[in-house]
């Protein structure tokens, strides 16, 4: 199975208990790094220096997450230009990670 991972990056630092709240739907599969269950097979991991990984990468579900993590921000800037991409591969004799350089 491949798994695409995308990293979005704020300016600003996050208040990982600020950003808890605003998803009180949603199941928290670990608090530090904060990693929130949006789906069956969606993650978000959510680090205060201001990462943001999506697993898999789905652009509605990071919409919707960078909407509620800027309501919590002084400096609401997304850098999406300096994202980061992965790819794991599981289910294989070995785990392969595929990154973009």
């Amino acid at each position: 199975m491949r798994i695409p991972l995308k990293a979005w990056y704020f300016h600003s630092t996050i208040d990982e208990n600020l950003v808890r709240r605003k998803f009180s739907e949603f199941e928290i599969e670990s608090s530090d790094p904060l990693v929130i269950k949006i789906g069956e097979s969606l993650r978000v991991m959510i680090t205060s220096f201001g990462a943001v990984v999506f697993w898999p990468f789905d652009e509605g579900t990071a919409r919707l997450v960078t909407s509620r993590i800027i309501e919590t921000l002084s400096d609401p800037h997304v850098v999406e230009e300096v994202e980061d991409r992965l790819v794991v591969e599981t289910d294989k004799d070995e785990d392969r990670l595929l990154y973009s350089e």
